[in-house]
């Protein structure tokens, strides 16, 4: 017999449905313990896929523009019509140029389109594109562009503007 006592109420209740409530309250905690550990391998997985068709993506597109460089052709203009918006875009060469790191910033925002990009995942693809700087020059680099009027921004979020689009067309 289980006794409810509230401190609401100076009664005592008697309740004969307070076991049964409990034992299927925990088998729905095991089932939804169960499910989110398959969900979790589940992104794991996905995560892993992800990181492998990057590496991918980035060899073929490297080849890619090397050879279009070597054939006298610009390659960030043609990989702006012909990639999707969620794709990142591989420097043009690593040179530590500042126009070139630039160039690679606005080509990135360009692809991300509306879906925009937070200044960590600016360095993360500067960095995995071979393209050497520090943390902070992300941040120098959108402030730089901000208030040109390249880009605009909301709770962290930047995203491209038409000026953006505009001087991306004139330099390629």
């Amino acid at each position: 017999m289980h006794i409810i006592s509230s401190p609401f109420s100076p009664l005592l209740c008697y309740n004969p449905y307070m076991p049964q409530l409990s034992d299927a309250l925990k088998e729905r905690v095991d089932e939804a313990s169960k499910e989110l550990d398959e969900a979790r391998k589940a992104l794991q997985a996905a995560q892993q896929r992800e990181q492998d068709a990057l590496k991918a993506f980035t060899t073929y597109q490297s080849a890619w523009e090397f050879e279009r460089r070597r054939e006298g052709k610009s390659p960030v203009q043609e990989s702006l019509q012909g990639i999707s918006a969620t794709a990142p875009i591989v420097a043009e060469d690593g040179n530590g140029d500042e126009e070139n790191k630039t160039r690679i910033v606005r080509t990135f925002f360009l692809m991300r389109g509306a879906q925009g990009a937070k200044a960590k995942e600016l360095w993360r693809h500067l960095s995995s594109t071979g393209v050497t700087v520090n943390k902070n020059y992300s941040y120098g680099a959108l402030a730089r562009l901000s208030k040109r009027g390249e880009l605009s921004s909301s709770k962290g979020v930047y995203y491209a503007t038409e000026k953006m689009k505009e001087v991306a067309t004139r330099q390629n």
